[in-house]
């Protein structure tokens, strides 16, 4: 098996074991700026252009940067995975099996994760710990990629991003007071249905596909990798079928609610 893009030299990232940084960090620190000019320009376009914006509090002025940013990230590296997960080479060698495009990719979310990581916690005061541990979670989970390991399952991940856009479009338009209710149900539908596909089907059937893959590679993966991957499997998969189910839940209540209505308009 040949790999694309590694690195042969011996300096700090490799003296740590993460030697794909040695070649891959200007990506990932230029990704972190990269996100924060997002979510500053949008911001500064925002509040010169939308009165909506403008009388937003100011944690929500914070949440719109985050789900500016969220949104392009979601849909650029969405974008980026499919082609690796259609990849003959990554489908045979899914542990341990990189190329200079699939360390850009995950370079790029790292640095999107240090970002949020970062933002969230000047901005624990208004928002808790919460997003910081995940944001924190998150980048160390991709970290470990440049070892290198598992840039099949970083693409596999990613694709549970898919839903992102059209759930960020959906608060964005709601707080600029312009989402009518035939965008929002349409919008709605996207979220449930796109969710539904990306993150329980094919999310449940590639983490099964994960533990073999894993099992038959035990080798050649520190230990402390296996347990850290394997925990978050198992976290991200249960946290998606919860939210999937509180979804469900709120389509049902609406349904209820939209007939109660329809049903006293004609009485």
């Amino acid at each position: 098996m040949t790999n694309e893009g590694g690195s042969t030299s011996t300096g700090f990232w490799a003296s740590i074991h993460l030697t794909l940084l040695e070649t891959y960090w200007p990506v990932l620190i230029g990704s972190a700026i990269a996100c924060e000019v997002i979510a500053t320009v949008s911001a500064r376009m925002a509040k010169t252009s939308s009165a909506a914006y403008r009388g937003l509090s100011r944690a929500n002025k914070f949440d719109w940067r985050m789900k500016i940013v969220s949104l392009v990230h979601s849909l650029l590296v969405s974008a980026m995975s499919f082609p690796i997960l259609v990849d003959p080479a990554f489908q045979q060698e899914p542990i341990l099996k990189y190329t200079h495009y699939s360390a850009c990719l995950l370079s790029i979310t790292c640095g999107y994760f240090i970002w949020d990581t970062i933002v969230s916690a000047m901005q624990i005061s208004v928002n808790g710990p919460g997003m910081v541990v995940h944001g924190l979670s998150c980048f160390l989970v991709f970290l470990f990629s440049a070892k290198p390991l598992f840039h099949y399952y970083g693409a596999v991940f990613l694709m549970f991003e898919l839903s992102t856009p059209f759930l960020n479009a959906h608060w964005i338009l709601t707080k600029m007071g312009i989402l009518g209710p035939r965008l929002k149900n349409i919008l709605q539908a996207l979220v449930y249905i796109i969710f539904f596909f990306a993150r329980i089907l094919f999310g449940l059937y590639q983490s099964f596909q994960y533990f073999g893959d894993v099992r038959a590679k035990w080798d050649h993966i520190p230990f402390f990798i296996v347990v850290m991957y394997s925990i978050a499997n198992v976290v991200l998969n249960s946290l998606n079928l919860f939210w999937f189910f509180k979804m469900t839940m709120y389509l049902v209540r609406g349904s209820k609610s939209d007939k109660a209505e329809k049903k006293a308009k004609v009485n």
